[in-house]
C-alpha cells in the first residue's frame, strides 16, 4: 500500500473521531435532559395520582360521616318525640298521685282562743299556716286561714274542727292526676335521653352549620326539660299536701237580759228592773230608728239633692212672675 493511501486512511479515520465525538457532546445533555423531565413528569403523576386518590378518600370518609350524622339525628329526633311507653306509665301508677284539698266553715264561741287551738293542732301535726285573713264588724269577727296538712290526717283535722265549733260547711275534693303524672314523667325521661344523644352527635358535627343546628334542638331540649321538672315538681307538692281552706266565725250572742221580770210586781226590786229594761229596749230602739234613718238620708242623697234643687228652680220662677 503506497504512502498516499495510509496518509488519506488515517485522515479519514481523524475526521470520524472527531465527527463522532462532537455529536456525542450535543446529543448526550440533550438524552438526559429529555430523561429528567420525563422522570419528572411520572413523579408528578404519580403524585396527582396519589392525591386524587387521597382525595376521594376524604370525600368518601366526610360522605359517610354526614351520613351518619343525618342518621344520628333523625334516630335522637324520633325517640324525642315517640309517645310515652304507657306499659311503663300502668306499671308506675300502682304508686297514685292524688291531690285531696278541703273547703270548711266552723262557727266558735271564742274566735281568738279557738284559733289558737286550731293553729297549734295543725303545727303539732305537720302543717302549717300558709295565708291568714281577718276581719270585724261591729260585735262579729271573722278570720279566713289557709292551713297545709299531710293528707293522711284531713280526715283527722276535720273531726278535730267538730269538737272546737260547729260545721256549717264542709267540702272535700280530690282530683287523681296519676296518668298525666307518670306521662310527664316518661316524656320527661325521653327528652333526658335525646339531649344526651345529640350530646353525642355534637362530637361527630363535621362543619359549624351543623354544630349550630345541634345546639338548637339542644336548646330547646333543655327548656322542655326544666318546664316539665317544674311541672313536675309542683304536683309533688300539691300531692305531698292538702289545702285546706277554713274560714272561722264568731257565733252571734244574744242580748243579756239581766232578769226576766213578770207584770206581777210584788217588791220595789222588780219595779226598778222593769223601768231599767223598759228605758234600756226604748233607748235602744230609738237608736236603731236614727241609725236607718241616717243610712236612708246617705243612701238616697243624690235624689234629695236633685229634689231640692228642682224645688228652689220652681220657686225662682213664681218669683219672677209674681214680680212682673
Amino acid at each position: 500500500m503506497s504512502r498516499r493511501k495510509i496518509i488519506g486512511i488515517s485522515v479519514i479515520i481523524v475526521i470520524l473521531i472527531i465527527v463522532v465525538a462532537g455529536f456525542s457532546k450535543m446529543v448526550m445533555p440533550m438524552f438526559a435532559k429529555n430523561q429528567a423531565l420525563a422522570s419528572s413528569a411520572g413523579s408528578q403523576m404519580d403524585s396527582m395520582a396519589i392525591n386524587a386518590s387521597r382525595a376521594s378518600g376524604y370525600e368518601n370518609q366526610s360522605v359517610a360521616k354526614s351520613s351518619d350524622y343525618d342518621a344520628a339525628s333523625e334516630q335522637a329526633v324520633t325517640n324525642i318525640t315517640q309517645p310515652a311507653d304507657k306499659g311503663k306509665t300502668k306499671s308506675n301508677s300502682s304508686i297514685k298521685k292524688i291531690i285531696k284539698d278541703a273547703n270548711v266553715s266552723v262557727e266558735v264561741k271564742n274566735i281568738d282562743q279557738d284559733f289558737k287551738k286550731i293553729a297549734t293542732w295543725v303545727e303539732s301535726n305537720g302543717g302549717y299556716e300558709f295565708n291568714r285573713q281577718a276581719s270585724s264588724y261591729a260585735s262579729s269577727k271573722n278570720v279566713t286561714v289557709v292551713f297545709k296538712v299531710p293528707p293522711e290526717k284531713l280526715n283527722v283535722f276535720l273531726s278535730f274542727l267538730s269538737t272546737v265549733g260547729n260545721l256549717s260547711t264542709t267540702n272535700i275534693s280530690s282530683n287523681d292526676i296519676t296518668d298525666d303524672y307518670y306521662d310527664t314523667a316518661a316524656r320527661l325521661q325521653n327528652l333526658k335521653n335525646g339531649r344526651d344523644q345529640f350530646l353525642e352527635i355534637m362530637k361527630k358535627a363535621g362543619t359549624i352549620d351543623e354544630l349550630l343546628k345541634v345546639q338548637a334542638e339542644l336548646n330547646n331540649i333543655t327548656g322542655e326539660i326544666e318546664s316539665l321538672e317544674g311541672k313536675l315538681k309542683m304536683w309533688d307538692k300539691l300531692v305531698a299536701e292538702s289545702t285546706v281552706s277554713l274560714s272561722i266565725s264568731e257565733q252571734s250572742k244574744p242580748v243579756n237580759v239581766s232578769q226576766n221580770v213578770s207584770w206581777n210586781f210584788s217588791t220595789p226590786g222588780e219595779v226598778w228592773q222593769a223601768m231599767k229594761n223598759g228605758f234600756i229596749m226604748v233607748t235602744n230602739s230609738i237608736c236603731s230608728i236614727l241609725l236607718w234613718l241616717l243610712i236612708a238620708v246617705v243612701t238616697l242623697s243624690p235624689i234629695i239633692v236633685i229634689v231640692v234643687i228642682i224645688i228652689l228652680i220652681i220657686k225662682i220662677m213664681r218669683k219672677k212672675k209674681k214680680q212682673e
